[in-house]
């Protein structure tokens, strides 16, 4: 059975079909890039999947679980989180007790929020940071706090929202090397929606293609690379966000 099951997921705003009838599959452990020119739904399939958006029509499930209609936080309990594109932590708060607010949500007292916490900025290379002040740091660390936050609260699925951006060439191979760690060492999966080409190509098992809010291609990072189709609509020009 897949980890994740989505089956003609459809999200409009007003006359705009922003996701247009999606069906896909994530197995446990995969790495899935997702991409697309600016308006392509990139964005809007995550909140939508994460409950953070109403569908408009369509299923999906996790590990055999319908998440439709379901709020944030039960999706979270469920097992799958989303980051996003800009990051508002707790800034005058501590890199652990932003951690461990998340961890909240699995732990039945302090100290097991604590220690989930902890575990989860070891994971994300935050350790040495556990008690600075978030608005201290660089914004590099801030995307690695997402992540350990996603992990404190136990997510199977994260779904990365241009974790990416904004960061330098040696900032983006340490949050490359952060995900491989978790799939490797965590057994965690992950989509990711990100702009920088060769992350994606890099870090991705399978790449879905959206275009219009619809289906375009899915496939290796290799047959993505060679397929015409998407390098008309995307890799060939333009660029995403």
């Amino acid at each position: 059975m897949p980890l994740l099951e989505v089956s003609g997921l459809t999200k409009t705003f007003g006359g705009l079909r922003a996701v247009d009838d999606l069906s896909f599959q994530v197995e446990a452990g995969q790495i899935v890039g997702v991409i697309g020119p600016n308006g392509a739904g990139k964005s809007t399939l995550f909140a939508v999947m994460t409950g953070f958006h109403t569908a408009s029509a369509g299923e999906w499930s996790l590990n055999g679980q319908s998440l439709r209609g379901l709020s944030p936080e039960a999706i979270c309990h469920r097992g799958m989180v989303r980051t996003f594109q800009i990051v508002q932590p707790f800034a005058g708060m501590s890199v652990l007790e932003n951690a461990m607010i998340a961890a909240v949500s699995r732990s039945r007292s302090r100290a097991e929020a604590k220690a989930h916490a902890e575990e989860a900025l070891h994971w994300t290379g935050l350790s040495a940071k556990r008690d600075m002040l978030v608005g201290s740091l660089t914004l590099a660390d801030k995307k690695a706090l997402e992540m350990a936050k996603a992990c404190a609260c136990g997510a199977r699925l994260i779904l990365l929202d241009e974790v990416m951006a904004g960061l330098r060439p040696t900032e983006v191979q340490r949050v490359v090397q952060t995900i491989l760690t978790l799939r490797r060492e965590r057994a965690l999966t992950f989509m990711i929606v990100e702009h920088l080409m060769d992350a994606v190509m890099t870090l991705s098992d399978e790449i879905i293609v959206l275009n219009f809010g619809s289906l375009l291609a899915r496939g290796t990072p290799a047959q993505i690379q060679r397929n015409d189709k998407v390098l008309a609509a995307y890799l060939g020009g333009g660029s995403d966000a």
